[in-house]
């Protein structure tokens, strides 16, 4: 895949390979700093400062990724990016006392887990999330599953395109096979 290849050159110095990825996660970290800009924040974390706050945490992913640890670097872009935005705005909230520190948590919360009013741990047991996540596994391809598992976790069309480095009808067509697939087994 070429993005393992440009992480990899970029990891070693290859400015031209960042510069791909950059281009290839801007879709993705435009969404999740819009996702994490609020108007009550606005004077102290721009959209901008949101921005270059996400670059700043997907150079951090490719100097940190680590090939063959279970995880696909777009995954594991899209977390660090994440964690990089929420410290951030923690930072400015403690910097700035007019920042409702209420406020600013429930933007975080809202933005970690989107329109998730009961966590799906919380209504089944441990033991029944690992047997439901080793059934589905073993139920999709390594493809379908990566594609599963981004749009689970909240990930759009092409967002999930992006990390993926494929084009938004074969994430749709993947996700349409997968769902055909969980509906045989459960």
């Amino acid at each position: 895949m070429q993005q393992s290849s440009d992480v990899t050159l970029a990891k070693h110095g290859d400015s031209d390979a960042f510069r791909r990825l950059l281009t290839a996660y801007s879709p993705l970290m435009t969404s999740l700093a819009n996702q994490f800009y609020s108007d009550e924040i606005a004077a102290d974390a721009g959209i901008d400062d949101l921005m270059q706050e996400a670059s700043i945490a997907l150079y951090n992913a490719v100097m940190s990724y680590t090939e063959g640890k279970n995880t696909t670097f777009g995954l594991y872009a899209k977390i660090c990016i994440k964690n990089r935005l929420v410290s951030f705005l923690r930072h400015v909230c403690a910097k700035n006392s007019n920042i409702g520190k209420e406020a600013l948590e429930k933007l975080i919360d809202s933005s970690v887990m989107p329109n998730e009013d009961i966590p799906l741990e919380r209504l089944i047991s441990g033991e029944e999330v690992e047997y439901l996540q080793k059934k589905i596994r073993s139920a999709l391809t390594d493809y379908e599953y990566s594609v599963f598992l981004l749009i689970a976790k909240g990930a759009a069309t092409s967002e999930a395109a992006a990390i993926l480095n494929v084009g938004e009808k074969s994430v749709l067509n993947a996700m349409a096979r997968a769902k055909a697939k969980l509906r045989k087994i459960i």
